[in-house]
């Protein structure tokens, strides 16, 4: 496989990409695990080739199994019809696939999908990409993570782990802290959202960078994991900064310094309120 040290689609971190071809990677373990076993996986389907194989627990006759081809998924043992936004579009997906027996299934998008039986077989190695010696199952796509549980695991640590992930490589959206634009300048304050799928912003645009100026703003994001989040950032006015870089001062240590606010912003011909006063400790 090729290692793609830094791929944009996933706010730069690595991930591996199979072409399609014979080609996997296998990792083995001298244990035999049997079900029930729990899997997360991050992948990104370019082409349908036949049954593409996410990655395969086969060796001999063991073997847990997860595959996609569009519109159809499975578990190795039977496919099923999946709705059109499981579809994959090129884009990266979380998967959760869990292999026991009959009470196997599958979770995209926070949509369960119960799949029935997937088979009694049971978990010895991890094949990513493929399953080897089948000369057609393989991956056209890219597979940057893929956590692997010998065991079932409680909803709450499902959850967690969902978070995990998903934080990994789409964080929460975060406009930063409130700030003060100076007064009388035509300062703005731009944030890059491209890392998301989709985002609005409380203006009604729905580009992933605009400017802000002064006011309060909303915006909320979609990562490509179908999580949704949302933050808000107020932008006031600053009126003492440009007093004080029209008249600069050296302050030392255990210096006073008084500020004639009143007079400074009459002299500056700024807004000023009677109740507002401003203090300053040099240490």
């Amino acid at each position: 496989p090729l290692w793609i040290a830094q791929d944009s689609t996933l706010h730069n971190h690595p991930s591996i990409y199979f072409d399609g071809n014979d080609l996997l990677t296998t990792y083995g373990n001298p244990a035999l695990y049997a079900q029930p076993n729990a899997f997360f996986v991050i992948t990104k389907i370019i082409q349908d080739i036949n049954y593409s194989t996410i990655f395969s627990g086969k060796n001999t006759t063991y073997r847990n199994q997860m595959n996609l081809q569009s519109p159809i998924i499975g578990l190795y043992a039977g496919k099923v019809l999946v709705p059109n936004k499981w579809s994959h579009n090129n884009l990266y997906h979380l998967y959760y696939a869990y292999f026991n027996t009959t009470s196997s299934f599958y979770i995209c998008l926070n949509d369960t999908l119960v799949k029935g039986n997937a088979g009694d077989f049971s978990m010895q190695m991890a094949s990513l990409g493929g399953i080897g010696g089948t000369g057609r199952y393989y991956l056209n796509g890219f597979i940057p993570e893929l956590i692997a549980y010998n065991k079932s695991l409680s909803s709450i640590e499902n959850y967690h782990i969902n978070n995990y992930i998903s934080d990994k490589y789409f964080p929460p959206v975060d406009l930063g802290k409130d700030t003060s634009l100076i007064y009388k300048q035509d300062s703005i304050l731009s944030k890059n959202l491209s890392i998301y799928q989709s985002c609005i912003w409380s203006t009604g645009d729905t580009t992933p960078q605009i400017t802000l100026k002064r006011g309060i703003y909303w915006v909320k994001v979609k990562d490509y994991f179908g999580r949704e989040s949302i933050d808000t950032i107020m932008i006031g006015e600053s009126y003492l900064e440009p007093l004080l870089k029209n008249n600069p001062y050296i302050f030392c240590s255990k210096d006073t310094l008084q500020i004639f606010y009143q007079e400074l912003c009459q002299k500056e011909n700024i807004p000023y309120y009677s109740n507002y006063f401003h203090c300053l400790s040099i240490r």
